[in-house]
């Protein structure tokens, strides 16, 4: 800036030093002893107001910067996000679906909507009231817990389980894992292999101690339960393009023959990431009406599996009422292993 406004100031300079013509001679008159200005005079003139423009020009390119050294915190703050931003690594790009948020743990493809009377699942007087459901007062500090569901009540709960804990329980489970089964409806005798369960599992009791006996304490603690109300932990293990149909963990009557107990919270542990696919769906998630298509993963509310997270819902209402809601399944995974666990928790049933 200061290079050009000195060339500046010489070019005015010189420019009006050799092109302005003398001027010609005039007598003064007798009454005044004014006269024309020198050309040295203009020639000051000129160069002064060059120099004056250059100094405009120059206060308005640095005052931006007298502004914000040492300006507004935030101002700063921003400036290096924005900074900070720029060294990120791109997101990567999927397939997009409206309403789908890909980065996040869950998602759901419509608005959750507030409880209601009908979806608040209030006791009726005709069934008894077998069981609350988890509130506040049973959450534990050490990790984070979320409904992300009215109906059913899904609980998303974060860094339930450390890395090691849920590496402990793949290693009881490795040598045991068979195909995964089905139960048979009132008309069948044998639990059968099953296209609509593609996964291998493994049944880990007490016995195993370590690992598992702290995951079923945890369990426990949150919802109120008892160990005689829970079956043995059931790890899964699905590989690519392995998948569960939706169904429901329940055992209705209509379809199995009169119960005497019945599954009422079902808690999904994930023990491990998974590359792509693999999520938990439930497609009747909050309002969502019965659907036909038991194999599409598209709609309602889907779980992501991330290493160490646990996803509790309810497969009955605390009045005694099966929930349809409850509907669920395993979407295939198309890149990676997925590793899962599912405890069941039981009560004492007398619907039809």
């Amino acid at each position: 800036s200061n290079s050009f406004c000195t060339l500046l100031a010489f070019g005015s300079f010189v420019l009006v030093y050799t092109t302005m013509p003398p001027p010609p001679p005039m007598p003064a008159p007798a009454s005044s002893k004014r006269g024309a200005w020198p050309r040295a005079v203009v020639v000051v003139l000129v160069v002064l107001g060059g120099a004056l423009v250059c100094l405009v020009g120059i206060a308005a390119i640095i005052r931006p910067q007298w502004r914000t050294r040492g300006g507004s915190p935030q101002r700063m703050h921003d400036r290096r996000e924005s900074a900070e931003n720029a060294r990120l690594p791109p997101k990567p790009m999927r397939p997009l679906v409206r309403g789908v948020d890909y980065f996040s743990d869950y998602d759901i493809d419509t608005v959750a909507i507030a409880p209601t009377e009908s979806l608040d699942y209030r006791p009726y007087p005709q069934y008894p009231r077998f069981f609350e459901y988890a509130n506040e007062t049973n959450f534990n500090a050490d990790f984070a817990m979320k409904y992300i569901s009215n109906a059913p009540r899904v609980l998303y709960i974060q860094d339930f389980m450390t890395p090691a804990e849920c590496d402990e329980i793949i290693g009881y489970a490795k040598p045991q894992m068979q195909r995964s089964v089905v139960v048979p409806h009132k008309d069948s005798h044998e639990p059968a292999v099953n296209e609509i369960r593609t996964s291998s599992q493994a049944w880990l009791g007490q016995r195993h101690g370590g690992a598992v006996n702290a995951v079923i304490d945890r369990i426990l603690a949150i919802t109120g339960f008892t160990l005689d109300h829970a079956e043995p932990l059931q790890v899964l293990r699905y590989e690519a393009n392995q998948k569960y149909d939706a169904h429901n963990d329940y055992f209705d009557p209509k379809m199995y023959g009169p119960q005497k107990n019945n599954r009422a919270v079902t808690v999904f542990l994930y023990l491990s990431d998974v590359e792509e696919g693999g999520e938990t769906q439930f497609p009747r998630a909050d309002g969502k009406g019965p659907t036909f298509d038991y194999t599409s993963c598209t709609r309602g509310l889907r779980v992501r599996p991330r290493k160490g997270q646990a996803a509790l819902f309810y497969d009955m209402k605390p009045n005694g009422e099966l929930d349809p809601s409850s509907l669920h399944g395993g979407c295939p995974v198309k890149k990676g292993v997925k590793w899962g666990g599912t405890l069941w928790l039981r009560v004492p049933y007398g619907g039809n």
